[in-house]
């Protein structure tokens, strides 16, 4: 009888352990945008899109890199200003931001995520290089993604494959400390079976 129920109450132990380990390992990683533009009308000085909007200047959508991209520096000499439609909510976490260049112009690209992140890019890529960024955000904020192109010379990067992810859930913890109440019901499961163990020495020295 005793075997039965130590079985019973260790198998508890363990589907509470296992329930437990699922918990902290099943945090998914949430996409916020996500955009290769080629379901976008290829045509110089674009201005409709569905993820971003040209606030100056302008852009053009042209074939490349398997697909249609977004050159940054359209035809009208004035060099666009690409910000997401979206004003993202960003929580505490870890977000991964990605984006494709390409081109080699001889002027300044300043990509950036609001407060969260600025980085200002000069260097000319040859084809195109994947740049990607981990950002940790440690209070919450509003922020729009933007790309902000210099020069008006009608030559521009080459934008592609843009995303922003944010990790694990929004867990800002790689290492998460596991709910109260799960811990709860893995330690009165334990306590059950440090009990009935107890109770057995003393029955036998009895």
């Amino acid at each position: 009888m005793f075997c039965k129920l130590y079985k019973a109450a260790l198998g508890s132990a363990v589907l509470t352990l296992a329930f437990t380990l699922s918990t902290l390992t099943s945090r998914a990683d949430t996409v916020l945008l996500s955009d290769n533009f080629n379901s976008e009308v290829g045509a110089l000085n674009q201005t409709t899109f569905a993820n971003f909007t040209v606030n100056r200047g302008s852009v053009d959508v042209i074939g490349g890199n398997g697909g249609q991209v977004v050159d940054l520096d359209g035809s009208t000499s004035a060099s666009g200003l690409f910000v997401s439609k979206t004003a993202f909510n960003l929580t505490p976490g870890t977000y991964t931001l990605q984006f494709d260049l390409g081109n080699g112009p001889n002027n300044a690209l300043t990509v950036s995520l609001g407060s969260a992140y600025s980085e200002i890019f000069t260097q000319p890529t040859v084809g195109f290089t994947t740049f990607t960024r981990t950002i940790n955000v440690l209070s919450p904020t509003m922020a729009n993604l933007s790309f902000d192109q210099s020069g008006d010379d009608n030559v521009g990067y080459y934008l592609d494959n843009v995303s922003l992810t944010l990790k694990d859930g929004g867990n800002p913890n790689p290492n998460p400390v596991p709910e109260p109440t799960t811990m709860l019901l893995l330690g009165t499961g334990l306590a059950g079976l440090g009990g009935m163990i107890k109770r057995r020495r003393q029955g036998n020295k009895d």
